[in-house]
């Protein structure tokens, strides 16, 4: 009996669970419909709403919201981020997601200790990390290995920095404290060779970055500078000619002054040059798609004189890229060096193993979580199925760079799923891509010559590739709002397409007026139109005296006279400047102008770069607005612009 007792409770269980987990999936292919968010405090929505709206409208699934997870995560804004699933607009026909996040503390102060010999200001210019930031354990590590450097760099090889982050008693945010035990700064007091027979040791010190300290120099020692130091040392022989050239030790005797805190080293470097070799030239075997001719063509050091190494090293190399410009990506290409001792004398036998050419199977990009795909697709100069291209490569990766969305970039090209094939690889790191400024201008009015201006900038809207920008400017007497949209591909072509649109109010003063006796109707200043107190009549250019000759039916005189005595108007004679008229004559007026500009233009390629001939047009509706019964500008299309809109 209790055993059938036990077995109906473990059945009843069993329907249950089964019942309610039947219920608790109930969202598995529904209709994304809305996306929520719970414990923003410092994060905007707008932050995050254009990461996810890819999402909308998608069918729910495990594998999606893994991924949506992954993508809030990647921003590196929340330290825990928790979904549920809900019932959109209370019906299970839809879901809504809702996001509780936890987002990570904030960066309220930066403190370096034990830094004497280099300042905490300019340490915090070294540094990514700000106060204000998100704290990110990550970038931590990362800046106390930037100071890490940044001291070696001065001449600290025994610099020892530590991290750590403290809570603040008087708020929520957190203290980064960097530790540093600095330790002595390393000072190159002499330099010397030893075995240097054909080049000074001047000659081969002004080869080097490294140097003694003397009054125009510090002599601060850098293991990574003089470590290319040796290098360089070498390749100047080798590129006249001494390829067997080397370093072979470096003696370092240190002395350490604990008056001044500082180690003074003593450097000798210790010098092979071997002998000087003349170049015999460069033979090719096993070449049957390029000719012998061909590969000679791609050379640039011709078989004479002293040999240049670095120089021979590059015309080997430019082999290699005619054949992997062509797709030959698999030939083994290698270089076998014959000398002759009794000669002195060297040159090379590139060996070629031609096999068929690569084709690209699968282009993938990934890393890209607010650009679109197709944004960086149309920036590639291949697709599936091309004969694999160096140039190509390099050139689509230039492009991808110059979107200026990304912090990093780097390619991958592993074998497909065929000998012959390969996949074509780009993992991009995006970086911010809003940005806002703020600015002051001086000028523009000489009422009140400052204004203040606020631009935001997204230079990939929704991640579309579209710029998109607001700028707002201010002062007592302009206010100005614009809105800037550019289109870089019209129907998926180098064909550019923008348009701005601007709202301004603005106070003019100082405008001249015509309200004195004649009143002029024209529109035209200095012809039929004059602001007072010119009246328009005519003087002698000489002096400005009125003309008191005859005049004709229209109470001018005549073109003969006009030409003859060599007469103009009085506002003339003032230079057409409107601003002598005195300002009791003056008047002011505000406007209102809505401008609507339109640009279009296209990017041809060339061997030079891009060539992009573009055309625009603007028009504007201008509102004006003053007390006709007290002022009357002397223009003619300021007073049919009054109280109405006019283009």
């Amino acid at each position: 009996m209790r055993k059938s007792v036990l077995a109906l409770s473990f059945m009843f269980f069993a329907v249950v669970c089964g019942f309610a987990q039947d219920s608790d999936e109930w969202y598995i292919g529904k209709t994304i419909k809305n996306i929520t968010f719970k414990g923003f405090v410092t994060v905007s929505s707008n932050e995050v709403n254009g990461v996810v709206e890819p999402y909308r409208g998608k069918s729910f699934s495990q594998e999606l919201l893994d991924e949506m997870v992954s993508t809030l995560y990647a921003l590196d804004y929340f330290e825990r981020v928790t979904p549920a699933s809900l019932p959109s607009e209370g019906s299970y026909e839809a879901v809504t997601i809702e996001f509780t996040v936890v987002e990570r503390p904030i960066i309220g102060e930066i403190r370096f200790t034990g830094n004497k010999k280099i300042s905490a200001g300019t340490l915090r210019e070294e540094i990514l990390i700000k106060t204000g930031d998100m704290l990110n354990k990550t970038r931590v590590l990362m800046d106390e290995e930037t100071v890490r450097k940044h001291y070696l760099e001065k001449g600290f090889p025994g610099v020892k920095v530590t991290s750590s982050i403290e809570d603040n008693e008087r708020n929520q945010r957190k203290i980064v404290i960097f530790q540093i035990t600095e330790g002595n700064q390393t000072t190159i007091r002499s330099l010397q060779f030893v075995g240097n027979n054909v080049f000074s040791s001047r000659t081969l010190k002004g080869q080097m970055e490294s140097g003694e300290q003397w009054f125009f120099n510090s002599g601060v020692f850098n293991e990574q500078t003089f470590e290319e130091d040796k290098r360089k040392i070498e390749s100047f022989y080798k590129e006249r000619g001494y390829i067997d050239a080397k370093v072979d030790n470096v003696l370092k005797e240190e002395e350490v002054s604990e008056e001044d805190g500082r180690t003074y080293l003593a450097l000798t470097i210790y010098l092979s040059e071997g002998n000087q070799f003349q170049y015999g030239g460069m033979t090719f075997e096993g070449n049957q798609l390029f000719s012998t001719e061909t590969l000679s063509d791609s050379l640039r050091v011709k078989p004479e004189g002293p040999i240049n190494l670095p120089r021979v090293d590059a015309d080997y190399q430019r082999i290699i890229d005619l054949y992997s410009e062509n797709g030959y990506i698999f030939n083994d290409i290698r270089r076998q060096e014959v000398r002759d001792e009794l000669r002195r004398t060297v040159s090379y036998i590139v060996e070629i193993t031609e096999r068929n050419r690569a084709h690209i199977e699968n282009i993938i990009i990934r890393g890209n979580k607010k650009t679109k795909s197709y944004v960086l697709e149309r920036e590639l100069l291949m697709e599936s199925g091309d004969i694999f291209s160096k140039s190509k490569i390099m050139e689509s990766l230039n492009n991808l760079y110059n979107l200026q969305y990304f912090s990093n970039i780097n390619v991958e090209t592993p074998e497909g799923s065929a000998y012959g094939l390969m996949d074509l690889i780009f993992n991009v790191e995006e970086s911010s891509m809003s940005e806002i400024m703020f600015g002051l201008a001086f000028g523009g009015s000489a009422d009140f010559p400052v204004s203040a201006n606020v631009r935001w900038t997204d230079r990939n809207f929704f991640g579309r590739g579209q710029v998109f920008s607001i700028d707002v400017t201010a002062s007592p007497v302009m206010q100005s709002l614009t809105f800037n949209f550019l289109e870089k591909w019209l129907l998926g072509k180098r064909w550019s397409g923008n348009f701005d649109f601007t709202i301004r109010h603005t106070q003019y003063s100082g405008i001249p007026q015509d309200i004195l006796a004649p009143l002029y109707t024209g529109s035209k200043p200095g012809i039929d139109a004059f602001p007072d107190p010119f009246t328009g009549e005519y003087v002698y250019a000489s002096n400005g005296q009125p003309w008191r000759g005859g005049v004709g039916a229209d109470g001018k005189p005549s073109a003969a006279d006009i030409d003859r005595f060599n007469l103009v108007t009085d506002y003339e004679y003032a230079g057409g400047n409107t601003a002598i008229v005195p300002n009791q004559y003056k008047m002011s007026y505000e406007a209102v102008d809505f401008s609507l500009g339109f640009g279009t233009g296209y990017r041809f390629r060339t061997p030079l770069g891009i060539l992009g001939p573009g055309i625009g047009a603007r028009t504007t509706l201008t509102y004006l607005q003053y007390d006709d019964a007290l002022y009357r500008p002397y223009l003619a299309a300021d007073r049919a612009n009054h109280g109405t809109w006019m283009f």
